[in-house]
């Protein structure tokens, strides 16, 4: 057994929040699958939010990423952390 680990934050590159989330996701697990690793066992989610920033949009991009996770590469997102943030910031580990 090997641990890979592997951070990737950006800021949003569309205006749809669950499929920002499912992208952050993608971009998060690629580097993995990209050195011939057979599967993810989970993810930390890191979120930065503006305090202004509508609830429902950070919903939406938690649960893009756990669609991602479940449906694409069956697995799922196991903690993370949130914090308020000047610009939008979404990634994970």
């Amino acid at each position: 057994m090997v641990q890979v680990k592997s951070i990737d934050i950006f800021t949003p590159l569309v205006d749809e929040p669950e499929i920002m989330g499912e992208i952050a996701a993608c971009n998060v697990t690629n580097d993995i699958f990209a050195m011939n690793v057979p599967e993810v066992s989970g993810m930390l989610v890191f979120l930065g939010i503006n305090k202004n920033t509508p609830m429902n949009i950070a919903e939406g991009i938690l649960k893009g990423i756990n669609r991602f996770m479940e449906q694409k590469i069956n697995s799922k997102v196991v903690g993370g952390h949130t914090i308020y943030s000047e610009w939008p910031l979404i990634g994970g580990e």
